[in-house]
């Protein structure tokens, strides 16, 4: 078995730059060192048998239109807690997105109809689970 590692920090990423960052993401970026922004985590999910576990989370408040603005769309505001490979802190994003497609799609065939997303940026919420993905007080392949 792997070991798990825990993040040199808990975080939350808004933006990953690299080595080609626009000039006018990286001003916005350092418009915002050092201030704090309130943080509501919603479910903890990690995969069933592997080896990561993230918090997925949202912004709340006036504050948190900035980060929005910063990250773009396709934004999944989470905390990765512990990985231990093959997985990586990168691929908290994937695996929350795979989580809320999944939950989503379970709702939907249990209403018979259209269905919110729980955990999605824009504010709605739930707890959920889903295949090979389980959110706490979840099963998997089932809506909470």
């Amino acid at each position: 078995e792997g070991v798990w590692t825990l993040p040199d920090r808990l975080h939350v990423t808004v933006q990953f730059f690299g080595g080609r960052a626009k000039k006018a993401d990286t001003l916005d970026a350092e418009a915002l060192v050092g201030t704090w922004h309130e943080v509501a985590v919603h479910a903890l999910v990690f995969v069933r048998g592997g080896s990561i576990l993230c918090a997925a989370c949202q912004l709340t408040g006036e504050s948190s239109k900035a980060l929005r603005a910063l990250a773009g769309d396709g934004w999944w505001p989470h905390v990765t807690l512990l990985t231990a490979p093959p997985w990586r802190a990168v691929d908290s994003s994937a695996l929350l997105r795979a989580w809320d497609a999944a939950a989503a799609a379970a709702v939907t065939a249990a209403e018979g109809g259209a269905a919110g997303s729980p955990g999605n940026a824009d504010g709605s919420q739930g707890t959920s689970a889903v295949d090979g993905a389980t959110a706490a007080g979840g099963e998997a392949g089932k809506a909470a």
